[in-house]
């Protein structure tokens, strides 16, 4: 009975403490509710409605029609259109601002960088003059492009340009002797985020999506396949081409240049084309001038930061001065854009990633501001200059004459890079200056109208072409296995017209042994191939239009078999997935074969044939559509096996040398000497190793290498950047051992090289985590690029003892044959002193010094760190004056307090490391 209480006093201490605290939150619930009441009646403007902004407090407000069905976001049938008002917030003033083209410009720090990740041709060089390349044109085999990244942090321009114009400035007080920046090079106009310190060199601007709502109460035009290749042809073939001196070109010495324009404007061609062709391009003229804008409504802010975005890309990607009248200022945005869109796609197709649901934010953000700076670039680029590219490209594919007279045929050029310098140009010939006088002109980003829609179906079936013709005819002859598409009962017709082109265009382009291929099988093949370019096409209609793409293409969990993602892009896109309906045009199975009738056509497909000779400056040579996706080189599992293949490999520029360091590119496979004078070469008028020198043909500035006898990875981000990193040979413990240390058999470990793989076609920049420092120019016998922070003290034995009798038998220099009373040792070198005695003292300034503060004026600036062996102390010297002493246990641990440090006169900062650190290597280059 007595003990009951006791039971029962904690069940009602419980009970109490929940009442308690649910009291005090109501109390709190309470005092919260007080103070909302308090600053709504305080603030009441705060809470009024915008009429442009829903809703306040989201940084995105999305509005969906909600009578819309699956979304199309090209053609006649559009629907899906989202309204967004964008918010951002500034890193460095904190200000929020909306997005618009009228307000502050806000900005996105970006890296521009040349790249050769994608590179089909390995053996084609990167071109130092920069004249002969037209990228109007890019090549097929992607041998380099310029790339695009940004850490996703936003600014507005006018905070971005006083932090860079301070960056300068302190830059330009830096003292020479002190060096400049370790991780960027303002000469190169680069600088780090503010927030995140990823190295940049320009900014991009953020431009808001279109006034769908003005767009979408146009009318709708239409106009068939055929009729639209018909007004076109008859367009490009009635503008003739007139030449003009280049106004760039100003001065004395200074040869004539001419560039092409097209005269007379298209207005003045419209009586020559069918009535039914004419009706259809004056709905453009129409549609297009109704979506148009004043580019004098844009702020001077926005237009400034877009034209100095397009000179950034144009001087990083061809290594030239900036040039705003060079025609190709334009074509090089576009064709970063078309590179980035490969590089992505390809990255998310060897991830085996959805291509809209698996996209980073950062690689979202930078799609969606480039997207948008080159729909809107017509507003910063010359009408005559648009309208000659778009007429140049359409020429080129509509016109037999003009097709067949280039030195280009279908299989060297990017259908992707082609079709987007398309889509963004064809505006500019629908829109005319307002008033020649004020430079005031009309700009206008694509619609995403039937006249797009025609665009990729012509490069679809451009696309086609090339996959027929670089495609093995084996691969067609096998039957399919038995699926639910491959039982379909309406693929007969299909199957009939895809086979009566694929020998029409076989036959067109010289080919006599034709196999006839599974009807099937091709049509499930070309299907495949066809998925990178529509998934590409699909990413860039989908910023371009602001219109979201199929659930189904977002869902991670859903695996979608190539014929079902085949169709749900068709159908994203506004295409009639069926090939019978799409190869019905006759004008488009007769410009096919215009195009495999080229005559560089037989000679590339022939060129590996005896009985054909090709030329040396055949380039690029037959590249398989689409491109397969780029590896590095395959290394064996065993180290050992590594080691023994450059056990002979001797240094190319000595006479049966061996290299002493043999180092292989992974993305080659080329075995070099690196880390030595003796293959020094010269590039950009300074000496720099094997490694540096390779890396700037193999990768544009970018190199991933493998040091074989130090198993050690050594990534290069240009001539002055570059760091190690962990190579991905282990032992049986899963650990590495760089420099082969402890000598454990090692194997290769796959995730490791797939994760060095990853961050290679990542078009890896120099990150803070990567390429982190940089190297002097007068780094003596280490010429090659070796990293500062990846230096270390000199290495200790384990055991004292053998240490000590390492210096048994060291004498004093100065004096004949005597023993040195208290050998030291320097750490940072490994030079052994007679230290603590008069007999190596020296003069220092007017003044005579030990051999340790003599020795570190010159090996440590002043600062040395020596271990005094016989005494087992560590001997800190900081300048002539200061000099603290410590007794140490073991060489390995130290502890000093900070009242020992002050009072031997160290100073502060030292003592604070001192008394932070607890390993001797912590401090390293940090404390010295």
């Amino acid at each position: 009975m007595e003990e009951q209480p006791n039971h029962e006093k904690p069940k009602n201490d419980t009970k109490f403490k929940s009442e308690l605290a649910a009291k005090r939150r109501e109390r709190i619930m309470a005092q919260m509710a007080a103070l909302q009441k308090s600053f709504i009646k305080d603030n009441p403007d705060f809470f009024t409605c915008d009429p442009k902004v829903s809703n306040a407090d989201s940084m995105m407000d999305l509005t969906v029609d909600p009578n819309v069905g699956e979304p199309i976001a090209v053609g006649e049938n559009q629907m899906g259109k989202s309204f967004t008002t964008e918010r951002h917030t500034c890193i460095l003033c904190r200000e929020e601002q909306e997005v618009s083209v009228t307000g502050r410009c806000l900005v996105l720090s970006a890296f521009i960088q040349r790249s050769t990740v994608l590179s089909k041709n390995r053996n084609r060089k990167l071109s130092s003059d920069s004249d002969n390349i037209d990228p109007l044109f890019v090549t097929s085999d992607l041998y380099f492009g310029p790339h695009i990244s940004t850490c996703g942090h936003v600014m507005h321009s006018d905070c971005w340009q006083n932090f860079f114009d301070q960056v300068l400035a302190k830059e330009r007080r830096r003292p020479i002797r002190y060096g400049r920046h370790v991780s960027f090079d303002v000469d190169k106009h680069e600088f780090l985020c503010p927030l995140c310190e990823c190295l940049s060199n320009s900014v991009i601007p953020i431009i808001p999506a279109t006034d769908t709502e003005t767009k979408q109460t146009t009318d709708k035009s239409n106009i068939s396949l055929t009729n639209w290749l018909s007004g076109l042809h008859a367009i490009v073939e009635k503008a003739n081409p007139v030449w003009i001196r280049d106004s760039s070109l100003i001065g004395e010495n200074v040869g004539d240049k001419f560039v092409c324009r097209f005269l007379p404007h298209l207005q003045e061609i419209l009586s020559n084309v069918s009535i039914e062709a004419k009706e259809y391009l004056e709905k453009l003229f129409e549609e297009y001038h109704e979506c148009a804008v004043v580019n004098e409504e844009l702020s001077p802010s926005l237009l400034d930061v877009m034209k100095n975005f397009s000179q950034d890309v144009y001087t990083t990607s061809l290594l030239v001065n900036p040039n705003p009248d060079d025609d190709r200022v334009s074509l090089m945005t576009y064709w970063s854009c078309a590179y980035t869109l490969h590089s992505i796609e390809r990255m998310l197709r060897l991830e085996e990633k959805s291509i809209f649901s698996d996209l980073s934010s950062r690689k979202y953000n930078c799609l969606k501001a480039m997207v948008r700076y080159i729909g809107s670039s017509i507003a910063v680029f010359s009408d005559s200059v648009m309208k000659s590219h778009c007429i140049r490209i359409l020429r080129y594919l509509l016109v037999n004459d003009y097709h067949h007279s280039s030195s280009n045929c279908c299989l060297d050029l990017d259908a992707l890079s082609l079709l987007i310098s398309l889509v963004i140009t064809t505006p500019s010939l629908f829109l005319f200056d307002i008033d020649l006088q004020s430079n005031s002109k009309l700009y206008s980003m694509s619609l995403g109208n039937v006249s797009d829609k025609h665009y990729i179906n012509l490069f679809i079936v451009f696309n086609i072409v090339q996959i027929i013709l670089t495609q093995n005819s084996e691969d067609y002859s096998e039957e399919p296995m038995e699926t639910e598409e491959s039982n379909s009962q309406s693929g007969c017709s299909v199957n009939k017209s895809l086979l009566s082109f694929y020998s029409d265009v076989m036959i067109a382009s010289g080919q006599t042994n034709i196999q006839t291929p599974n009807a099937l099988q091709l049509e499930l093949s070309i299907k495949a191939n066809l998925l990178p370019f529509l998934r590409s096409v699909a990413l860039f209609f989908h910023f371009l239009t602001n219109i979201s793409p199929p659930q189904r293409l977002k869902d991670c969990d859903q695996t979608l078999t190539s014929s079902q993602e085949y169709d749900i892009l068709c159908h994203y896109l506004g295409l009639n997935p069926k090939f019978s309906v799409l190869l019905e045009s006759t004008s488009l199975r007769q410009l096919a074969l215009i195009w495999a009738r080229h005559p560089r056509v037989h000679l590339i497909i022939n060129q590996n044939n005896t009985e054909v000779e090709s030329p040396i400056e055949l380039q690029p040579k037959l590249i398989a559509q689409p491109h397969a996706l780029n590896h590095l080189v395959q290394l064996p599992n065993d180290y050992s096996d590594l080691i023994n293949s450059v056990s002979q490999f001797t240094c190319p520029n000595s006479e049966g040398d061996d290299s002493r360091s043999p180092t292989m590119c992974l993305v080659c496979g080329t075995i070099l000497c690196s880390h030595s004078y003796c293959c020094q070469k010269e590039l950009e008028g300074s000496m720099v190793g094997s490694c540096t020198w390779h890396s700037h043909f193999c990768g544009a500035g970018q190199g991933m290498f493998l040091r074989i006898r130090d198993c050690k990875i050594l990534l290069l981000a240009g001539k002055t950047k570059g760091c190690y990193s962990a190579p991905p040979y282990v032992d049986e413990y899963g650990e590495t051992d760089q420099g082969l240390i402890r000598g454990n058999p090692l194997h290769l470990c796959h995730n490791s090289y797939a994760e060095l793989h990853r961050l290679w076609y990542q078009v890896f920049s120099p990150t803070r985590e990567y390429i982190s420092a940089t190297v002097g120019a007068d780094m003596g016998a280490t010429s090659e690029t070796q990293p500062h922070a990846l230096n270390h003290l000199v290495q200790l034995p384990n055991d004292y003892s053998d240490l000590i009798n390492s210096v048994s038998q060291f004498t004093c220099p100065n004096s004949e044959g005597d023993d040195s009373r208290s050998p030291t040792m320097c750490l940072v070198c490994g030079t052994i002193l007679c230290s603590h005695s008069y007999c190596c003292q020296k003069e220092l300034e007017g003044s005579m010094v030990g051999s340790c503060t003599w020795h570190s004026h010159f090996c440590g600036a002043g600062q040395g760190m020596f271990l005094r062996i016989r005494d087992c102390k560590i001997l800190l010297l900081a300048g002539k004056t200061k000099a603290p002493l410590g007794n140490v246990n073991t060489v390995l641990s130290m502890r000093l307090n900070v009242s020992d440090t002050i009072r031997h006169g160290i100073p502060e900062q030292i003592a604070h490391a001192l008394e932070t650190s607890s390993n001797l290597a912590a401090f390293n280059w940090q404390l010295l």
